[in-house]
């Protein structure tokens, strides 16, 4: 743990470093060598079989005994019953201990070290937590409710239903980094979405047939068959919009079929 390394390294001598270490289990390997490092919140165990790591995040003593018993080749043995209900991130850390030379696993029992080791744990999550606040700062890396605030908030481009932060993501992005306010550009946000051609047309010049104020339309549909029908019927569409897809999109879900049409009312110019 570099952090608590240096935690320690900062007090003065006069202070007894000593970590009394004391051994709580012994771990055997019968199949060739074995390397175990203790470091932070993990184990690893390195053989010519490959490494294995276990997170001593939430676990104790017991449970790492459990969990190193349980791997092919390996035995281990609680040595001191005391210590069962230890947490296990708390033992003494080493590095590429040859379980040959020594098999043994150990818990520091200075006072000393468990208050330093403390404050390192702390200063740790601290510091990782500062780094992931800086993720947020940036489109990008941002996630969750982060990312939430830069789409919404920022640029004004909703989570949909369904959204996972990629395909947020990388929606805010085509949104926010397309050209908006005329019909190619909308078309080629349409495309983004479905995959295929899409011809945006303005409904003053082409839709004197057209009986529904608000829809999405295919060529291959009827007009009982529009998209999004809001059930007012006008002699003439004196609001709205009309997009033409060259293909069917009656397979599209609702949830699909409302994040295309909020994507339309969001980048659309004004008027028809």
């Amino acid at each position: 743990m570099l952090i608590f390394n240096r935690l320690l390294n900062r007090l003065h001598s006069v202070f007894n470093k000593d970590p009394q270490k004391v051994p709580v289990i012994s771990v055997a390997y019968s199949a060739g060598s074995c390397l175990l490092t203790v470091e932070d919140t993990e184990l690893r165990a390195v053989t010519s079989a490959g490494t294995t790591v276990i997170d001593l995040s939430d676990i104790t003593i017991a449970e790492l005994v459990t969990a190193l018993d349980g791997l092919t080749n390996f035995t281990a043995t609680l040595i001191d019953s005391d210590f069962s209900d230890y947490k296990a991130r708390g033992l003494y850390g080493n590095e590429a201990q040859d379980i040959g030379v020594d098999s043994k696993l150990y818990y520091p029992t200075s006072l000393l070290w468990a208050e330093m080791r403390t404050h390192g744990f702390a200063l740790k999550d601290v510091s990782e937590d500062v780094a992931i606040a800086q993720d947020q700062l940036y489109l990008d890396k941002a996630s969750g409710i982060w990312l939430d605030f830069w789409g919404k908030d920022f640029f004004g481009i909703l989570r949909e239903p369904g959204d996972t932060d990629a395909t947020y993501l990388a929606r805010v992005v085509s949104e926010a980094g397309s050209l908006r306010l005329n019909n190619m550009a909308l078309a080629k946000l349409m495309e983004a979405l479905v995959g295929f051609n899409v011809e945006v047309l303005d409904l003053g010049h082409y839709a004197q047939d057209i009986f529904y104020a608000d829809f999405l339309h295919s060529t291959t549909d009827t007009l009982e068959d529009i998209v999004f029908d809001d059930n007012t019927m006008v002699a003439i569409v004196v609001s709205g919009f009309g997009v033409y897809f060259s293909q069917d999109i009656s397979g599209l879900t609702t949830d699909e079929k409302n994040i295309i049409k909020s994507v339309i009312a969001r980048n659309k110019a004004a008027g028809k």
